[in-house]
């Protein structure tokens, strides 16, 4: 009798390092498409029609992504509850990179304005 081999298992398919970050989306004009993907897999996390009525669509990513539109300057991006902006040389059909949310510091929080008060 021949002697079998035991089965060779694939390798371990390696997540990247890091931690998930929420990522949220919001239409500003109507008919706005999307299209979300990870850099380090390579995966659609989501993709669909936006409209400004719609609630904030919540994708959870990890490591950096690419956000694809039909004219992504009608999109508004918030990374764990920060909203980011986009640069000003991305518009139209144009790709706009984020880096890993991790190594990106958050924008300052936003001072609340002084409220006058009455004698």
């Amino acid at each position: 009798m021949g002697r079998t081999e035991p089965a060779s298992t694939p390798p371990p398919v390696s997540k990247p390092a890091g931690r998930n970050h929420q990522v949220g989306l919001k239409a500003l004009q109507p008919n706005t498409s999307y299209r979300l993907i990870e850099l380090h897999t390579g995966e659609d996390r989501a993709s669909g029609l936006l409209q400004p009525r719609d609630p904030e669509l919540r994708v959870m990513v990890r490591g950096p992504f690419t956000l694809e539109s039909n004219a992504v300057e009608n999109l508004s991006v918030r990374i764990d509850n920060f909203p980011y902006k986009l640069p000003e040389t991305v518009f139209g059909t144009a790709r706009a990179e984020f880096p890993d949310a991790s190594t990106v510091p958050p924008p300052p929080p936003v001072k609340p304005a002084p409220t006058k008060r009455g004698r």
